[in-house]
């Protein structure tokens, strides 16, 4: 047996880099200071901004941390507040260089990287180095927890709602995993959409979180525990709550700081007052308060009769001379000795995160007072869930005062040490002071946690030892590529041995199996190799259009496509944001169907209609480039054999072409709206390009090869808006298509026959109807997808309710239906005394309210489990292929609501052609409501299943439901496309 010998490495080398912010700073140091008291041979290099370095520099701190800095890239400390979005954006955009620099200089590569979360490029600098990274989110759990499940205020209809109104203010979300019911003005202050920019930062912040190996929470378990382990239950990697992250430890050794020369000695104040006599108040780094509302809280103190103590950084001598001499206001203190001294009976806080642990860990009562940001769900969780506190501010106000009389009683009853309701609020809060103790004494949740930690770190001394000073690294054996990946040492530092999996370029894999001793110096055992069978004889990359109804479909073909070609890897390429809308439904995905993303070079998902033609804009320019350099990263064996695109991503066609790629086009609406697309010329041959459709839409279009005769108000309303910018996408798209080698249609042949034989002839390539690319499989293996926890059961009511006896409605995954067309519909519906199940997404709470108790409001549901629910009887739809799709094979039929776009075509399509659904707007004209009344009429004569003209109606969709279901087994057309298209790109 042949050993390798390193020598060990000098002790463990950690790179911490905090968000410049005396709040982000804090923390992260004190953890540092944790990390190196429980092990001595930790080397912390702890990388601030030059100008941080002044501020901070002469701070005491163990010897094993060292300053280093980077240039001072970001605007001063002295003038961020003054505009806050460029401080940001210099955040996210000029720090990142300097700090990789900085790495690149190491003489030790750091073992780990403690990043603060909102610089979520160093996440990026550690993953391209191979370096861990550990995120280190400075607020609550559960502020995290709000902004990672943004997407289920979206569902529910409670995102960007009207808090400056305070019309919805106050409804509250119950749905957030983890998170106790909270009213929506509790919710950190970027989530009403005031500020789209934070929101879209926030957004890309938290797509880079799973990529980290590590998540830190300067929190104590006992204090958010259900947060705590939802967030658990939703990440792969390693979370640690490592709090409290406060200055305890200079208490406990008697170190003492001293105030500023010229300030009174507070302390020695201190010392003079009772016990619990003393109320102390700061508001935080940044003072955000008007100086009349300061005015307010220093008449209301003076009138309180309270004595106290009062940290005002900007005001200081104005506010002393108001003041009086009651109390003492200065511009700084030691706040954790402030409030661990035994005269301090109350802390009147912003509700900062750290000075909310210092005060839980000082056992004092809280009088909450927030201004912005996570400040406000900290307030929440105070005085709600811990019961630790009052409010100052009862009511969310906007631009106005808490008056000094309110302010003066509420103190004074806050003070009164003799009250029962402050006799049981101080006992809780000690409750939880015993909590903080416990916690960071010896096997206590948080310093259990910090030296598991440790341990897992330490695997950096051990790469090291090995000869290997990262994470992933090319080891060049024999010549053979070994990827060694941080997953077998995690598991080696628990003991036993470790299988390393290592590929290389002729498709077999080397296993090998390295027996470790627990001495130094690490003893390496080469054992026998074994070759396997190829894993993959193909790869297919496939990259969707970033929006619903386009990623829906090309994922449902891809599962399907990885079932029945179970040696075929495919790489599903989306954008960091939809990662982590997907990612939770990706458990049920073949194993040979994996996730890759790109950055957010687009708009949020959250704001995207604010500007749809920016969105546009973004896609069709933004997304080639990260996307070319995914594809350049995949090596043999895992090169790329083919290229899926959505069609409206034309240049993966140019992509692909210049790689020697093939590419498969795959086109997301029906194949007429296909053939109207492909034939635009024929429009303008006819003299039906450019028209006013106020005067011709009634004109007929007869000529589109395949395409059944349609009025010029049933073509897309791309072709004729005003903006012609997405029409002139388009026709790009269109001059694409033959340069691909494939096209994939979503459909079923026998659904549209006569305009896919038309195509077939027209276009070169091979065209294949691959659909209904709907999610089947998951009704044919009874597996269920449920509403979240707190809805009400739809499949549970929808069993109780008569066969056929219910309308199921939905406008699709973005409404662009008014607010007064919705009240018309709402109460239509309830006139109509027809069953109903309405899944609205941004309306929900008040919709509710309108209907009454004759149907269900919902924010979300499984659509097509719900279609294919024998109680359904017809759907009230949009258009959008998707939904047609699933009501096709439902079986039910259709009452048409087209808005834009392709939807015009299919409500044409499902009306004129097929026979299977009323159009519920005769006209598509602007502005024009359908009346309640017109709407009631319509649903009941739709829903009367005893009218001979709805019994055919019916019989005619069960016909197409048999085709859908005849198309996709063994034999049927699209089984046969998709086999044909299987053989082709595996030749």
């Amino acid at each position: 047996m042949g050993y390798i010998y390193r020598e060990a490495a000098d002790g463990c080398h950690v790179v911490a880099m905090p968000y410049p912010g005396r709040g982000h700073i804090n923390p992260m140091m004190e953890l540092c200071k944790s990390l190196v008291r429980r092990k001595d041979d930790i080397r912390i290099t702890f990388v601030v901004t030059e100008e941080w370095l002044s501020l901070i520099g002469s701070d005491p701190k163990p010897d094993q941390i060292s300053f280093s800095t980077i240039p001072n890239v970001v605007p001063s400390e002295l003038v961020r507040a003054s505009n806050m979005l460029e401080f940001i954006e210099a955040l996210m955009t000029n720090m990142e260089a300097p700090f990789e620099r900085f790495l690149d200089h190491l003489v030790q590569p750091p073992a780990v990287i403690i990043a603060d979360t909102f610089l979520l490029w160093a996440v990026r600098v550690g993953n391209r180095k191979n370096i861990p990274v550990a995120s280190f989110w400075p607020m609550s759990v559960n502020v995290f927890l709000m902004f990672h499940y943004l997407d289920l205020l979206r569902e529910n209809g409670q995102f960007i709602v009207d808090l400056l109104g305070l019309e919805r203010g106050h409804e509250r979300a119950d749905y957030i995993p983890g998170v106790s019911s909270t009213s929506l003005v509790d919710f950190p202050s970027f989530i009403n959409g005031s500020n789209p920019y934070m929101l879209g930062r926030i957004v890309e912040v938290f797509s880079w979180v799973p990529k980290a190996q590590y998540l830190l929470f300067p929190s104590i378990y006992e204090l958010e525990p259900q947060a705590i382990d939802a967030i658990k239950a939703g990440f792969s990697f390693p979370v640690y709550t490592v709090g409290p992250s406060i200055p305890y430890s200079k208490l406990e050794d008697g170190s003492h700081t001293i105030t500023a020369h010229g300030d009174v000695d507070y302390l020695r104040w201190l010392d003079d007052q009772p016990s619990k006599s003393i109320l102390y108040i700061s508001m935080g780094s940044f003072l955000s308060f008007s100086s009349a509302q300061m005015d307010e809280i220093a008449g209301g103190l003076h009138d309180s009769g309270v004595r106290y103590l009062w940290v005002a950084r900007g005001e200081t001598s104005r506010l002393k001379e108001v003041c009086g001499d009651k109390g003492l206001v200065v511009p700084w203190c030691d706040q954790l000795r402030v409030l661990c001294h035994p005269s301090v009976g109350g802390f009147w806080t912003h509700c900062g995160w750290n000075s909310v642990r210092e005060g839980v860990f000082a056992g004092v009562p809280f009088l909450t007072y927030p201004i912005s940001a996570d400040q406000r769900p900290n307030s929440k969780l105070i005085v709600e869930d811990w019961k630790v506190g009052w409010r100052v501010e009862k009511e969310y106000r906007v631009e106005n005062l808490v008056r000094r009389e309110e302010i003066g009683g509420l103190v004074r009853d806050f003070m009164d040490l003799d009250s029962n309701e402050g006799k049981e609020m101080r006992r809780r809060v000690k409750g939880f002071q015993e909590i903080c103790q416990q916690a960071i004494s010896k096997d206590g949740s948080s310093e259990t946690n910090i030296k598991s930690f440790i341990r897992e770190i330490s695997i950096g001394e051990f790469l090291s030892l090995c000869g290997w000073n990262s994470v992933q690294q090319g080891i060049y054996s024999d010549s053979m590529t070994l990827e060694i990946s941080l997953c077998p040492l995690h598991h080696l530092l628990r003991g036993g041995i470790v299988v390393i999996y290592a590929s290389q370029i002729t498709y077999s894999f080397l296993l090998q199996a390295w027996e470790f001793t627990a001495k130094d110096p690490c003893l390496v055992s080469d054992m026998d190799a074994v070759t396997v069978k190829p894993t993959y004889s193909c790869h297919v990359v496939a990259i969707p259009y970033p929006g619903r109804g386009h990623v829906n479909p090309l994922m449902n073909f891809c599962t399907i496509l990885a079932s029945k070609k179970p040696d075929t890897l495919i790489t599903f390429v989306v954008t960091e944001e939809w990662l982590g809308f997907i990612s939770s439904s990706s458990n049920s995905s073949p194993s040979n169907l994996q996730f890759r993303s790109i950055p957010n070079v687009i708009p949020s998902e959250l704001v995207r209609n604010a500007d749809p033609i920016g969105f546009i804009e973004a896609a069709m320019t933004k997304m080639e480039t990260p996307f070319e350099e995914l594809l350049d990263s995949f090596h043999q064996p895992l090169r790329p054999t083919l290229i899926v695109t959505d069609a409206f991503l034309f240049w993966a066609i140019g992509v692909g072409n210049r790689r020697n790629i093939p590419v498969a086009s795959f086109f997301p609406m029906s194949s007429t709206v296909f053939s109207v697309f492909y034939h635009l010329d024929l429009l303008a041959q006819h003299g039906h390009f450019p028209v006013d459709l106020s005067e011709k839409g009634n004109e007929i279009v007869d000529y589109i090869p395949g395409v059944s005769p349609l009025r010029l108000l049933d073509l897309p309303s791309f072709i004729f808006a005003s903006n012609q910018y997405t029409l002139h996408r388009i026709l790009d798209l269109i001059s694409w298509i033959p340069k691909a080698r494939y096209l994939l249609l979503p459909s079923i042949y026998e659904l549209e026959s006569q305009v896919i034989k038309a195509l077939k002839y027209k276009i070169s390539i091979p065209v294949y109807t691959i659909g209904p690319a709907i999610p089947d499989l998951k009704l044919r293996d009874n597996s269920s997808s449920s509403s979240n926890n707190n809805e009400l059961n739809i499949l549970q009511w929808l069993d109780c309710q008569p066969e056929s006896s219910v309308l199921y409605v939905t406008l699709g995954s973005h409404v662009a239906v008014s607010s007064a067309q919705m009240d018309e519909i709402a109460a239509g519906l309830c006139d109509s005394g027809v069953r109903f199940l309405w899944v609205v997404r941004d309306e929900t709470s008040r919709l509710r309210q309108v209907c009454g108790d004759m149907g269900l409001v919902e924010p979300w549901c499984d659509q097509l489990k719900v279609l294919c629910h024998s109680s359904v009887g017809g759907f009230w739809t949009h258009c959008g292929w998707n939904s047609v799709k699933e009501g096709i094979f439902a079986g039910v039929p259709f009452l048409t609501f087209p808005i834009f776009a392709d939807q015009l075509t299919h409500s044409k399509v499902i009306v004129e052609d097929w026979k299977i659904g009323w159009r519920m707007k005769k006209e598509v004209v602007a502005k024009t409501l359908v009346a309640r009344e017109e709407i009631a009429g319509l649903v009941q004569k739709f829903m009367d299943l005893e009218r001979a003209e709805v019994k055919e109606m019916r019989r005619r969709s069960r016909e197409l439901q048999q085709v859908c279901e005849h198309a996709i087994a063994e034999g049927g057309t699209s089984e046969i496309d998709i086999n044909a298209f299987i053989r082709d790109i595996s030749q």
